[in-house]
């Protein structure tokens, strides 16, 4: 009768994997939305280079300047509010 104690004992064990299988799962979208996201920030920045002819030595601040534009319109979008705020004004 032991043995069937020691049977009923892996179920929880078997539960686990479901548990990593689901932050697995999670894990992905997320990457996804950081290329997402990196994409987003590369193509603001190269239209900010673009609109001052490519002129070297800017790159940085191109990049830095794309990534607080994206983060905005993320914060914005996010909101849900950021239509009314800009009917207001």
């Amino acid at each position: 009768m032991s043995r069937a104690t020691s049977v009923s004992g892996p179920k929880p064990a078997g539960r686990t994997p479901s548990r990593k299988r689901t932050k697995a799962a999670s894990a992905v979208p997320a990457a996804i939305a950081d290329e997402r996201l990196h994409a987003a920030i590369a193509e603001a920045a190269y239209y900010r280079a673009e609109k001052r002819g490519f002129e070297p030595g800017h790159e940085l601040d191109d990049w830095l300047a794309a990534e607080m534009e994206i983060a905005a319109l993320r914060a914005t979008k996010s909101d849900g509010s950021g239509a009314s705020r800009q009917g207001a004004s």
